[in-house]
C-alpha cells in the first residue's frame, strides 16, 4: 500500500485545508497536488470547479512566508495598476489562523518548464526587466525607513555567518571584504522586491495578444536593494546566455552603475555561500554544486 504524501489532500493532517477549499470553492471541487516533493513542506494545490474555472491554494509552513506573500499580493501587485501585458495572481480569500491563501490562476506556462524559441526567451527576459523596474519604481514607502547600505551589511553578515563554514577561510575573508566595499555608500533606499525573481517563477502567456508575462510566488517579498531581483540570474542564466542580460537590462531601462555592480556581486556571492548548508540539509546535491559553481564564477569575474 502506497504511503499518502505529506502534501496530499488525502493526508489526515490536511483535512482542515480541504475543508477551507470546499467552503470557498464548493464541495465538488477537484484538488490536484502541485507541491514540491523536496525541500520544504509548503502545500500548493490547483483547484478546478465543474465549469472548468481554476484557482490555487497555498499553505506556508512558516508564518513569515505567509505574511510576506500577502504583502506581495495585497500591497505590491495592486500598486502596479491594471494588469495588461503582465499578470499576477490576486487574493480571493485567506485564513490567517490557518495561514492559507486562495488566489486566482494566471493561465500560462513556467518559462523554466516549457519549450520556447530563442526569440520568445529573449522577449521574456526583456519583459521581466520591464516588469521588475515597474515594481522597483512603485510608490510604496518602506515601512522601516532603513538605509539600504546599512540593511545590506546586516543581512550579508548574517547570511555569511550561516554559510561560511561551508567554504574555505580565504573565501570567507574575501566575502567580508566585498561586504565592506559594497556598503561604503550611504543614502541608498530600499525598494519593493520580489526576492525570488527568475524564470522558475515567470509565466509565458501565449494566449495574450502577442506574448504576455506572468509572475508568481511572492512569498519572499520585502523591501531591499533592487539588485536582489537579479542576483539569482547574474551568474547562472546571464553567464550561460549573455544576450539575456542585455535584454533584461534593456527592459529595465538602465544597466547597474559600477558600485551597484559591486553590490550585485556581493549579494550573489554571499547568497551562494549561504545556500550551501541549506542545500546539504535538504539533500539537494544539484543546488550545492550550483552554489559552488556560482562562487567560482564570481571569483573569476571579480578577482
Amino acid at each position: 500500500m502506497n504511503e499518502v504524501r505529506f502534501h496530499s489532500p488525502e493526508h489526515m493532517d490536511n483535512q482542515k485545508y480541504v475543508d477551507f477549499v470546499r467552503r470557498e470553492m464548493g464541495s465538488r471541487v477537484q484538488i490536484d497536488n502541485f507541491s514540491r516533493d523536496f525541500g520544504r513542506p509548503s502545500i500548493v494545490w490547483r483547484l478546478t470547479r465543474n465549469d472548468g474555472s481554476r484557482a490555487w491554494f497555498k499553505h506556508h509552513e512558516m508564518r513569515r512566508l505567509y505574511e510576506r506573500e500577502l504583502i506581495g499580493l495585497e500591497q505590491f501587485v495592486p500598486a502596479l495598476g491594471t494588469q495588461t501585458w503582465w499578470q499576477s495572481p490576486t487574493v480571493i480569500s485567506r485564513d490567517d489562523e490557518l495561514a492559507v491563501i486562495l488566489m486566482t490562476e494566471v493561465s500560462g506556462e513556467l518559462l523554466d518548464s516549457t519549450p520556447v524559441s530563442s526569440d520568445e526567451r529573449t522577449r521574456m527576459f526583456r519583459m521581466a526587466g520591464r516588469f521588475i523596474r515597474k515594481l522597483h519604481d512603485a510608490d510604496i514607502s518602506d515601512p522601516e525607513g532603513i538605509d539600504a547600505a546599512e540593511h545590506l551589511r546586516d543581512r550579508m553578515a548574517h547570511y555569511l555567518g550561516q554559510g561560511e563554514k561551508a567554504v574555505d577561510d580565504a573565501t570567507a575573508t574575501w566575502a567580508r571584504e566585498l561586504i565592506d566595499d559594497a556598503c561604503s555608500v550611504t543614502g541608498v533606499r530600499r525598494v519593493p522586491c520580489h526576492m525570488d525573481f527568475s524564470p522558475r517563477n515567470w509565466l509565458i502567456l501565449r494566449d495574450e495578444p502577442g506574448t504576455g508575462f506572468g509572475v508568481i510566488d511572492w512569498e519572499r517579498t520585502r523591501w531591499d536593494l533592487w539588485q536582489q531581483d537579479v542576483q539569482r540570474m547574474e551568474y547562472d542564466h546571464f553567464h550561460r546566455e549573455p544576450h539575456l542580460r542585455d535584454a533584461y537590462f534593456e527592459g529595465y531601462g538602465r544597466d547597474p552603475t559600477e558600485h551597484e555592480q559591486l553590490q550585485l556581486n556581493t549579494i550573489s556571492l554571499v547568497t551562494a555561500i549561504a545556500s550551501i548548508p541549506w542545500a546539504i540539509d535538504h539533500n539537494d546535491a544539484t543546488f550545492v554544486e550550483l552554489s559552488r559553481t556560482q562562487i567560482e564564477r564570481i571569483r573569476e569575474k571579480v578577482g
